[in-house]
């Protein structure tokens, strides 16, 4: 083998060697949950009833922490008290309609904010500044006695 082409096979060997990493340092990176929503732990999966609700908590952990972290069909969400109406349950998809990051919810504020690009969400999940021009998606949440439901077909 000549050496003008175990050099190219070298080269061309060692640039194929760094294209994942490469492919992985370009592609989009996802925003985490908040602090507060990250050290909830998801709740435990459970089956979805024939009318399309599952279990996802209880109304003491919601009372406790301010929200419900859960998954929905593999979906992060978390679960709020209505803010005009305490009696009625929310659940918003943490995933922004921009970008597919995962906004923060900033309880303080009463709002989802994107760590991509600063999209802002109100707490029923309308945009309140942009980029994004979609609401996050939201789901039919409900009490029966003590436990709270979410719809996942909603």
């Amino acid at each position: 083998m000549k050496r003008r082409n175990f050099f190219s096979l070298f080269g061309l060997s060692w640039l194929t060697s760094l294209f994942p990493i490469a492919l992985s340092s370009c592609s989009s990176q996802k925003g985490e949950p908040s602090a507060a929503s990250s050290n909830t732990p998801p709740t435990p999966k459970t089956s979805v009833r024939p009318d399309g609700y599952m279990s996802v908590g209880s109304v003491e952990t919601l009372d406790r922490t301010g929200f419900l972290a859960v998954k929905i069909s593999d979906k992060s969400a978390i679960v709020l008290r209505d803010s005009v109406r305490p009696n009625s349950l929310r659940a918003v998809n943490l995933t922004c309609t921009h970008a597919g990051c995962l906004v923060d919810w900033e309880s303080k504020d009463k709002v989802f904010t994107c760590p991509c690009h600063d999209s802002q969400f109100s707490s029923d999940g309308k945009v309140r500044q942009g980029p994004a021009l979609k609401p996050l998606q939201t789901y039919l949440a409900k009490l029966e006695g003590n436990t709270i439901f979410v719809n996942v077909n909603s």
